[in-house]
């Protein structure tokens, strides 16, 4: 088109051939932009059947791919207005089924062991005089693996990880008290304590040591509901379940920027399977996930009564530990009737799928340690004949007690003396 016009303005005299062969050329570089322009409109205006041809979810999120360290996302307030059509159209297309399958794979696959560093602070509510206590700090470092059961979903009593160390600094008035620590490598449990220079217990178990899943930063991830002590079985605790209960998940698909620290979020509300006498449910927990994190969950509300917030598990921030993984690296849980607050903050790199095995979650008793060993045949064999004759002494009354203690003696000795007397009584007779 400015050929044409250069050509008929300012060069009136041009050789007609030379003007005809310019004619040509701008005529047909219009017809090849036009029939671009109609084979690929621009993204947020392309149309299917009348609706827009969104990408997917994992399109839509940024690209980390070539960053040097994990990705660290705080509470950032980005506002709605940064959301594209795209982007709220697959929000608004989102099934629970969809949302379940996203949440089964955080929960089996995405992570497979992880180490991490991190403190915990509990903060008191403030006295009925404003004083308020110190906050009491623990610094801990964890590993784990095997953080569901790859062969028993119905298994009862899973509420932490299946290998694990914890080694925890336990810190009173600014200043290190006492150290714990905990391992259980699939087969064999240990405890050490150190509360001072010759105070060095330790004890070796065939069991899993009482570590609980939810007092580690899984509190936070879709593992929360996974390593509840509840007493139903596995399968039926996990998020990823409860989201394809028909009938039972209500979700909310309004985009919020004010709900959780700043993200933006979704929200799903699961229900009680009984009814009120009115035929209405309850909701027992309301989570809130991450619409620019793969719907990560960053609020869990367990609830109590008729919306009565028991216990908020808050994500205040999130790190990018693997393509498309965030964990929480900052977070608190709150309870509204005591007003005290947990905190958690992770203090380094959160290291996942490193290939931990078996040797990686045993604790090495440090010289001078009192050990109990509890794997020992001699405590075996106290373990399984003392606790029925304990049980007996504390229900019998003395006088039962006497007698029994009296046969058990008649008994001994006629098994130690009888065969004697007997052997003698025969060694006479043959003379």
């Amino acid at each position: 088109m400015f050929n044409l016009i250069y050509l008929y303005e300012k060069e009136p005299n041009m050789n007609p051939r030379k003007k005809s062969h310019f004619v040509f050329c701008s005529i047909v570089v219009i017809m090849v932009a036009f029939i671009l322009l109609l084979s690929h409109p621009p993204a947020a205006m392309a149309v299917t059947n009348g609706e827009l041809d969104c990408p997917s979810a994992d399109e839509l999120m940024p690209d980390t791919t070539n960053e040097e360290h994990p990705k660290t996302v705080k509470n950032e307030d980005k506002g709605l207005s940064s959301i594209s059509s795209c982007q709220l159209a697959h929000i608004q297309k989102l099934t629970a089924e969809e949302l379940a399958d996203i949440i089964e794979k955080m929960e089996r696959e995405d992570i497979v062991d992880i180490s991490i560093g991190y403190k915990q602070y509990i903060v008191p509510k403030s006295h009925h005089d404003g004083i308020r206590e110190k906050p009491h700090c623990d610094t801990v470092k964890f590993k784990a693996a095997e953080l569901l059961p790859k062969d028993d979903p119905n298994v009862m009593n899973w509420d932490c990880p299946g290998q694990f160390l914890l080694e925890k600094t336990i810190t009173k008035e600014g200043e290190p008290n006492s150290v714990i620590n905990y391992s259980f490598n699939g087969e064999t449990g240990k405890r050490f304590f150190d509360e001072g220079p010759n105070s060095k217990n330790g004890m070796i178990e065939p069991k899993k040591p009482p570590v609980y899943g939810t007092s580690t930063p899984f509190r936070f991830t879709p593992l929360e509901f996974a390593y509840s002590t509840e007493s139903i079985p596995l399968h039926e605790r996990l998020l990823s379940t409860s989201l394809r209960r028909k009938g039972l998940v209500r979700i909310d698909r309004t985009v919020r920027d004010d709900a959780v620290e700043g993200f933006r979020t979704i929200s799903a509300d699961l229900l009680t399977s009984w009814t009120l006498d009115d035929g209405s449910r309850l909701v027992y927990a309301k989570v809130y996930f991450s619409v620019d994190h793969g719907f990560t969950p960053v609020m869990i509300e367990l609830m109590r009564g008729h919306d009565i917030v028991a216990l908020s598990i808050v994500v205040k921030s999130l790190e990018q530990v693997a393509d498309g993984v965030w964990f929480p690296s900052s977070g608190y849980t709150e309870d509204p009737d005591s007003g005290q607050k947990h905190k958690y903050e992770a203090t380094g790199p959160i290291v996942v799928n490193q290939g931990l095995t078996k040797s990686d979650f045993d604790i090495v008793f440090p010289d001078g340690t009192d050990i109990e060993d509890r794997t020992s045949f001699s405590h075996k064999l106290r373990s399984l004949l003392w606790p029925p004759i304990e049980n007996f002494l504390l229900k019998s009354d003395r006088s039962t007690i006497f007698i029994c203690l009296f046969l058990f003696l008649l008994s001994i000795y006629f098994i130690v003396l009888g065969p004697r007397a007997i052997y003698r009584k025969m060694k006479g007779g043959s003379q």
